[in-house]
């Protein structure tokens, strides 16, 4: 079988999505000896390490899914056509873009998670009313629908009635370079990239469903009320409602004890990660949400929300509280930074508990879904 592979989202400085869509790739490149793929890129963006794979012809668009009406256009009459000259049966479309009509071709869709039905006002009224659309033509036309959690499987089955015989839970893993460091490297990095002696870290995009508002409201309590002697290191790239978190922390009477930084490369983050004390990760909704299983790699203690598919993916391995309850936040870090035994507790946990997840695993699980369409 060969199958067409929409890779168009692994970009460079990718995040999210992008993640996920290269890290599934190459996996499935390693493990799979019966398939070959033809993988659509955008121009210039074909990964070195991909390059030259037998099993892999690269092809190269000029059409960018987030140009708008183009993108749609070109998914919908151009796309099939393409998949027929290659001569695929089966095409992927890892980031919800598939076309909207139902062709010979077999599809399999990944939908993340249903934020723009969940949370819409986290994006704006035409994008939002775009991704409902596209959401609800991909669940449509596709023969098998894989998501992430059972969390967003539950969500496809109660918002837009999808029948559980056609959904696919893969959970997803962090990458292999996340991993604990030796202690020379840790203060090494600590220096080259300016970070606190002692801080607390969170990673993701700047916008209120990430709630890192309430993160700042629970440092200041704790700075206020414990003393606590931490800095808190927030990593994530603006989007939409993200300039109230930057008003937030100038307002903050601790506002030089907080650092806002862009979004990093993996290897940054992964010093990022080491260096840090602890982990907070208090978004309100997730399809998934891999920070608190990197982190966990890293050898980090986590707190997170007890909330959507969080609970699912940490386990037992991170401390879950209610993430809008400012007060119950700000005990749980004042609390686990304090006592040097129970981040010793939560940090073995996590280290265990990530060993549950694999790309490898998540590339098999994938497989099993082709297979079944095929």
């Amino acid at each position: 079988m060969k199958i067409l592979y929409d890779a168009r989202t692994i970009r460079h400085g990718r995040t999210g999505v992008g993640v996920y869509t290269y890290n599934l790739l190459r996996h499935l490149l390693k493990i799979d000896g019966e398939n070959t793929y033809a993988c659509l890129f955008l121009r210039g963006q074909v990964p070195t390490e991909l390059q030259g794979l037998s099993a892999c012809d690269p092809i190269e668009v000029g059409v960018d899914y987030q140009h708008h009406p183009c993108g749609e256009i070109w998914e919908n009459l151009h796309l099939p056509h393409l998949a027929r000259k290659l001569g695929c049966t089966l095409l992927h479309g890892p980031a919800f873009l598939v076309p909207w009509v139902k062709r010979r071709l077999k599809i399999v869709v990944t939908l993340h998670d249903l934020i723009a039905y969940r949370i819409p006002q986290n994006y704006r009224f035409a994008y939002r009313n775009y991704l409902k659309v596209a959401i609800r033509r991909a669940a449509r036309v596709a023969d098998r629908i894989i998501v992430d959690s059972h969390c967003t499987k539950r969500d496809l089955q109660e918002i837009l009635g999808v029948r559980e015989e056609l959904i696919a839970v893969v959970h997803l893993a962090p990458s292999p370079g996340f991993r604990v460091l030796e202690d020379a490297v840790k203060e090494q990095k600590r220096a080259a990239h300016q970070l606190p002696a002692r801080f607390i870290l969170c990673v993701g995009t700047l916008e209120p469903r990430k709630n890192q508002i309430a993160l700042v409201k629970a440092f200041e309590i704790a700075k206020q009320r414990n003393g606590l002697p931490h800095s808190l290191v927030m990593v994530g790239d603006m989007a939409k409602g993200g300039e109230a978190v930057s008003q937030a922390i100038k307002r903050s009477p601790y506002a030089a004890d907080i650092q806002l930084r862009s979004y990093t490369a993996e290897e940054s983050l992964l010093y990022f990660y080491n260096c840090a004390d602890l982990f907070v990760f208090p978004s309100l909704y997730e399809g998934f949400g891999l920070p608190p299983l990197e982190a966990m790699a890293c050898g980090v203690p986590v707190i997170a929300g007890r909330v959507a598919s969080v609970p699912e993916v940490v386990g037992d391995a991170a401390m879950l509280v209610e993430p809008t309850n400012v007060e119950e936040l700000a005990h749980a870090m004042a609390n686990m930074l304090a006592d040097e035994d129970q981040q010793r507790l939560w940090r073995q946990k996590g280290l265990r508990h990530v060993t549950n997840f694999s790309w490898t695993r998540t590339a098999r699980d994938t497989l099993a879904v082709y297979r079944a369409v095929a």
